[in-house]
């Protein structure tokens, strides 16, 4: 037989402000939020406000990103 995958229905809850920020590509974790920003070449971290904690510059281009065992994943 097949293994049941799980659904999960988006349910819209706040708006997050971006500022300076062009998201293209994202993955919610427990602890925040990481979006790929491909304008500015870069990928950051934020917290569930929008305040930026981490960032990871002079990418080429990130667009998709993954997150599995506490590890985030994206092509370059």
């Amino acid at each position: 037989g097949c293994a049941q995958v799980p659904r999960y229905e988006w349910v819209y809850e706040k708006n997050i402000s971006l500022d300076g920020i062009s998201p293209v590509g994202l993955v919610v974790t427990e602890n925040g939020i990481w979006i790929a920003d491909s304008d500015h070449n870069r990928i950051v971290k934020t917290d569930f406000s929008g305040q930026i904690l981490e960032s990871y510059d002079d990418l080429q281009r990130p667009m998709h990103l993954g997150y599995y065992e506490n590890t985030l994943y994206f092509p370059e």
